[in-house]
């Protein structure tokens, strides 16, 4: 059954095959029928023109024949003609070869006149090509002695032509296409090449020197500027346009003539050479550009430093790298952009020298005015006075803004539109010098201005080492690494660029400075107070004198100039650490009348009611208790803190006090007179120093020394000494 359903199928299938093949040929039937209808006209017109040309062509084959009988006549009557003329020609042949002939000679007698009116009219060119047609007959007909006579004429012409047109080469006005005309005329006229280049160069070197003088005038009205007023002179973009278009151009386009006249058209010549042409380009390009450089250089070095203007410097510099870059492709014999890429890097140093140099002076008005600061300080006359943290705050801003200012407009130097730093090592070697030169060169200098000050002993200047000490300590702590940070970044250092080496050893130089300064400070200020109290002890007469009933005047002027100077040191420097009190003085006592000063402290009595004249030798007393007290160093290293630096100034104002006790002589009332300031001192002293122990110890050495000076070691009772010294 599956079978016979499968025959089944594909008998139909053969069958719509069948049937479509039929509907196919039935259309092209149709479509050919189609085409017949269409172009049957066609067919018939074609036939009709068939049966046409048949007809003609019989006609045109009659035509050709009769045709080719009349050629055949034309040409034996041609021929005939042509014998006939053979006599004739020779004739006219000899009688052109006489004309040609007398045309040259006509050409001959009349070339000295035409060539002199040639040279009158300036038409050298002409003149030449005129000689130059005629040299050859001249040349082979020069044994007739009209000809020899016209060629010496001629000779004698071309001789003032090449005059002239040498002259004309020495003449300054004239263009340089008009000098390429007259060299090829010489050229024409054999004249020796290196006579011509030597001739070119120097007639080159005219125009180039004249352009060289040009820039000096420039140079001269710049520096006249700066010192006569009114001075009209170009900035440094247009002084670099003026040399550009000026020499720049004017040279390159006597190089591209020379190379195309004298290299590369007489290249081929035999007898020319070209190692001495070359050579002479070389030496005129290299003395041409030597002077040309110092030119530049001499102007870039007098242009001021200018945070506003300096992008006009940097624009300067870089159209100079590109115009050179431009002129070595032209000569390309030397390399200008090495000696160009030199100054730049030279003339940026320079602007960098004296970008340093407005900081410093920058620095130096503010340290004047911080000087009038001080000096208004301690007039007690002045009015809205400033206190020293805010000379300290404006000197910091003005070194720090300063800095950042120039380090902002330096930028310049290194924009990524310059051309020259693509080639080079310009900009990583610019970020390290400007760190180094600028950067940390003012902090040198201000190390350097900071010791030249501590040397000086002019008046206000103790307070001026102080303001600059913490100048110092504040550059070591922060400063220093801000600005060098702030360099990298502003400059965009690169990660692979190594920090600042020695940021360390700069930071301990400002310490070691700061140190210096605020040791020298303590040494003023105690050497002032010591002053004041050696004159106080060597011009009184402690030998005579009344029971004393007060403090002296001097010792209260001790205490107040203690009091201001903690007062102005606390502006500055922090307080600082005091040793613990001892329990043997933690007694308190009532106020003292002293301006300015807290409660004080009652010492011991004991310590000053035990140097009576009648209790025990008065040396032994003195060498037991030196044994036993502690060494006082009086000129040790100050801490930065206002307890540390004030004890320093009191160390040294008491031992001054003590050696001069050590050297005078004492009456009763004279030793009572140094126990009632020595007791006065203390008293009020102690709340200064970073521990209360030293002034006792100090006081009482000075106690004992005056009753070891004394004649009748007899010392007041405490209780009086104690009512002299509140006043009472």
């Amino acid at each position: 059954m599956l079978e016979e359903l499968l025959k089944k199928c594909n008998i139909s299938e053969l069958m719509d095959h069948e049937e479509n093949l039929r509907r196919q040929i039935q259309r092209l039937d149709n479509e050919m029928q189609t085409l017949v209808y269409e172009n049957y006209n066609k067919f018939i017109n074609a036939t009709q023109t068939v049966k046409k040309m048949s007809t003609h062509f019989d006609k045109m084959e009659d035509q050709l024949k009769q045709l080719s009988e009349n050629m055949e006549k034309i040409t034996s009557c041609s021929e005939g003609i042509s014998k006939n003329l053979v006599s004739r020609r020779q004739e006219l042949a000899k009688l052109s070869a006489t004309d040609g002939v007398l045309k040259k000679l006509q050409f001959l007698f009349d070339l000295p006149p035409r060539m002199r009116t040639l040279l009158l009219e300036r038409r050298y060119a002409e003149a030449v090509t005129s000689y130059k047609r005629a040299s050859p007959t001249l040349e082979r007909y020069g044994h007739f002695p009209f000809i020899k006579t016209i060629e010496e004429e001629c000779s004698q012409i071309l001789s003032q032509l090449k005059d002239e047109l040498y002259g004309q080469l020495s003449d300054i006005e004239i263009n340089t296409h008009n000098l390429v005309n007259m060299l090829n005329l010489l050229i024409e006229l054999n004249e020796s090449p290196n006579e011509l280049a030597a001739a070119f160069l120097a007639a080159s070197r005219k125009v180039l020197n004249n352009n060289l003088d040009t820039m000096r005038e420039e140079i001269l009205n710049f520096s006249r500027k700066n010192t006569v007023e009114g001075t009209q002179a170009m900035d440094v973009l247009e002084f670099m346009d003026l040399a550009s278009n000026g020499f720049l151009s004017s040279l390159s386009t006597t190089i591209t003539s020379y190379k195309e006249i004298f290299i590369r058209k007489l290249a081929l010549s035999e007898n020319i050479d070209d190692d001495a042409l070359v050579d002479s380009i070389k030496s005129f390009v290299g003395e041409m550009m030597a002077e040309f450089f110092e030119q530049i250089k001499l102007r870039l070095s007098i242009e001021p430093f200018n945070t506003i203007e300096i992008a006009l410097f940097v624009r300067a510099l870089d159209r100079m790298y590109r115009r050179l870059e431009v002129l070595t492709t032209v000569f390309g014999y030397y390399n200008f952009t090495t000696e160009a890429y030199a100054i730049i890097w030279e003339s940026s140093s320079h602007q960098w020298s004296k970008a340093l140099e407005l900081i410093k002076t920058k620095f130096s008005n503010e340290l004047v005015n911080a000087r009038h600061g001080i000096v208004s300080i301690t007039s007690s006359e002045a009015k809205d006075r400033p206190t020293l943290s805010d000379i300290l705050v404006s000197l910091e801003t003005t070194l720090s803004e300063s800095v950042k200012e120039v380090v902002k407009s330096l930028e310049v130097f290194i924009g990524p539109e310059l051309s020259y730093l693509s080639k080079t090592n310009f900009r990583d070697d610019f970020i390290l010098e400007i760190r180094e030169k600028i950067v940390v060169a003012i902090i040198k200098h201000v190390i350097i201005l900071s010791s030249d000050h501590c040397k000086s002993t002019s008046s206000g200047v103790p307070l001026l080492v102080l303001l600059l000490s913490r100048l110092n300590l504040d550059l070591d702590v922060s400063m220093i690494t801000y600005l060098i940070n702030f360099t990298e970044e502003q400059l965009f250092i690169s990660r692979d660029m190594k920090p600042y080496p020695h940021l360390t050893q700069l930071r301990q130089a400002t310490r070691e400075s700061a140190q210096n300064l605020i040791n020298c400070y303590v040494r003023l200020e105690g050497h002032s107070l010591s002053q004041m109290i050696k004159k106080s002890v060597e011009t009184r007469d402690w030998s005579s004198g009344i029971e004393p009933r007060a403090v002296r005047s001097v010792m209260k002027r001790v205490v107040e100039d203690v009091s201001l100077l903690d007062s102005q040191v606390g502006h500055l420097y922090e307080e600082g650490s005091r040793a613990d009190r001892s329990s043997e003085s933690s007694r308190s006592r009532t106020n003292f009348s002293a301006i300015g000063f807290p409660t004080s402290k009652q010492y011991p009595k004991s310590s000053w009611s035990s140097y009576g004249a009648n209790s025990i030798d008065n040396s032994l007393i003195s060498n037991i208790q030196k044994l036993f007290s502690e060494k006082i160093e009086i000129f040790s290293p100050v801490e930065f803190t206002k307890l540390s630096i004030a004890t320093g100034v009191i160390k040294i104002g008491l031992k001054t006090f003590l050696e001069c006790v050590r050297l005078s002589t004492f009456s009763k009332y004279g030793l009572q007179q140094v126990q009632v300031d020595g007791y006065y001192l203390q008293t009020h002293l102690w709340r200064f120093v970073t521990d209360e122990k030293l002034v006792q110890n100090m006081i009482e050495e000075v106690l004992r020394s005056a009753i070891i000076r004394c004649i009748e070691p007899t010392l007041m009772e405490m209780s009086i000494v104690d009512k002299i010294c509140e006043g009472r």
